[in-house]
């Protein structure tokens, strides 16, 4: 994908977020996005609202967790991908997370 469609990627989701509030999968969405354009303040605060809606999301951790990787702060991405684990302990993806939050360390 093309940094360009990213960009236009991002700012339809901010369009669609002014008319669906109350949509998580939507906000995840948003969130990655921005998080692929090393938004990553935006990208937070979208995926903080996407828990916020569904806090029972596994998916949600994950992405805040790379995020906040991104962001360098290894010691709250480990948080995320405790949680994320704690709700579904069977994703490889969030073992793997993990180990890079904790060789950051």
């Amino acid at each position: 994908m093309l940094i360009n469609d990213i960009q236009k990627a991002a700012e339809d989701y901010d369009r669609a977020l002014v008319f669906k509030k109350k949509k998580k999968d939507l906000y995840l969405e948003a969130s990655t996005a921005n998080y692929h354009l090393s938004q990553f303040d935006k990208a937070l605060e979208l995926v903080d609202e996407a828990i916020r809606q569904d806090f029972k999301s596994d998916e949600a951790y994950r992405l805040r967790c790379r995020i906040l990787i991104g962001k360098e702060d290894y010691s709250q991405a480990l948080l995320s991908i405790n949680k994320a684990l704690e709700l579904k302990d069977k994703a490889e993806n969030n073992y793997y997370h993990g180990a890079v939050s904790y060789t950051h360390l």
